[in-house]
């Protein structure tokens, strides 16, 4: 139930984001390209996703679910 909570509504930025992710790690300008989402869009959306505990940043700018 808690981990539902920080789940992004649906037709969000944000759930596109999360559901474009996996388990292993992708490169922001990956994800980028694969969600035809510019980096003004894409970044913040990854902020307000990790904020939430449902992403990962690793080194090298490589994201992925949680």
């Amino acid at each position: 139930p808690a981990a539902r909570m920080n789940q992004p509504a649906k037709g969000t930025k944000e759930s596109a984001v999360l559901e474009a992710l996996t388990a292993e790690p992708v490169h922001v300008d990956e994800l980028g390209r694969k969600l035809a989402m510019p980096m003004a869009s894409l970044m913040p959306a990854l902020s307000v996703l990790e904020i939430r505990g449902c992403i990962r940043q690793h080194t090298g700018k490589l994201f992925s679910r949680i």
